[in-house]
Formats: structure tokens, sequence, C-alpha cells
């Protein structure tokens, strides 16, 4: 990270931190760089930070929009992390904005076009073989605080790659947040239709973004007692 000044911590998530830092080349000029642990707590070596790169090559190979940045991905094989270097998008997330208590105020035909936008970057996805695997609410990023006018999408951790678009069996169930995640994901492995699962948690991120927040409060805690419930009557 020589070419950087780091700033300050943006945030912190399940795999690594959010810096702020500031481009030597371009004084001025800001970026969000993720550090992404490579080394689990077991002591075995994960591939996180290599598919969250990969994630940025595919989308910028193939001129996916609404998909942010990636400036640069660099490897530091003694500290077993990943340091991925994109534009930086100071207005928080969507989780956050839709939190906000002036929120609604924001016009129907706007956040139709948001989640149209939404639809198109994640159907571009799929036409190449990629699947996120993580849409929610905290993985659209916006560019300015309070407003819908320019969001877009990042975190590519838990990501998967079809891209010769065959069946695909997995030797785990993908982690993707309870409230957005398909009933089917908590019992079975098969994956040979992952887009089914992006659509189900766009129809919830939908759902969201029109009822607001306490709504979908109220569907997650439904969810998980659902989910206590049924689980352990299907794995008998």
């Amino acid at each position: 990270l020589a070419n950087y000044d780091i700033a300050k911590l943006l945030g912190k998530g399940s795999f690594g931190e959010v810096f702020l830092a500031q481009s030597k080349k371009n004084p001025g000029k800001l970026y969000a760089v993720k550090k992404i642990r490579d080394m689990a707590e077991d002591g075995y070596f994960d591939v996180v930070g290599i598919k969250e790169t990969e994630f940025y090559n595919v989308v910028q190979r193939y001129k996916i929009p609404g998909v942010v940045h990636m400036e640069e991905s660099l490897i530091h094989p003694d500290e077993y992390n990943t340091y991925v270097v994109m534009d930086a998008y100071l207005g928080g997330s969507l989780e956050t904005l839709i939190t906000d208590d002036k929120y609604m105020e924001n016009s129907i035909e706007n956040r139709l076009r948001l989640w149209g936008q939404y639809v198109g970057t994640v159907r571009d996805m799929h036409s190449v073989g990629m699947y996120h695997l993580d849409i929610k609410t905290e993985n659209f990023l916006c560019k300015e605080s309070g407003t819908l006018l320019d969001s877009v999408i990042c975190d590519g951790s838990n990501v998967i790659f079809n891209i010769a678009n065959q069946p695909m069996n997995l030797p785990h169930i993908p982690f993707i947040s309870p409230v957005y995640r398909p009933p089917e994901f908590t019992t079975y492995t098969d994956m040979s239709h992952p887009d089914k699962a992006d659509v189900w948690s766009l129809g919830i991120l939908f759902i969201e973004m029109f009822g607001g927040a306490e709504f979908i409060e109220s569907l997650n805690k439904e969810c998980d007692e659902f989910a206590s419930k049924v689980q352990p009557e299907l794995r008998k």
C-alpha cells in the first residue's frame, strides 16, 4: 500500500476492515481500501480475497455497470491479507439510507429506477455465469448521503462462478443473511440454480425499499422464528 495514505477506518465486516485512503500519485483522490483476511481462525487458508478480486475482474472484463470500480488488488503474503482498492462511496450503505426517517420521502419513481438498476446489474452478472449470493441493503453503496441518485453494488466475497453453466453441487451452503435467503438454502446444497437465489434476494430488497425498515425488521424476526421451528423437523 505504498501508493496510499490510510486516513481512517470506515467499517468492519465478517472478513476484514474497510479504510478510507488517499492516493499519493493523485493527491485528493479518495479510495476505499478493503483489507480481507485470507487466513481463517482455524488456521486454514481461505480464498475470500481471491474470490472478491476475481469478482471485480469479471465485472470489468465484461463491463457490467452498477458495480463499484476496483482500482487494483494487492496481496500481502506475509500477512495472509488481500487489499482491494476501490472507488470511495462515502454516502453510506442503502441499509443506512433506508433506516433514515426521511427515506420514505424519496419518490416512488426514484426507488423504482434504482431497483431496476439493481436488477439489471444482477441480470448482467448472471449472463456471464456469475452469481452474487449476498444481495442485501448493506452491500449497496451510495455516493452521497441521503440520496438515491448514485448507488452501486459491492462485496464479492460470497460470489460463485459457473462460466460453463453446468449443474453445481457445493460442499457447503453459501452463507446468505437469513431474511434474504431462499427457504431451500436451509436444507439443500444443490446449487443447480443459483440465479434463483439472487432473484429471491432481489424480491426481498424490493419489499424493503418500498415497505421501509420497520417492515423488514419484523419480517426478519418472523423468518428466524420460523426457521428455528421448522429446520429440526426437516433434518429428520
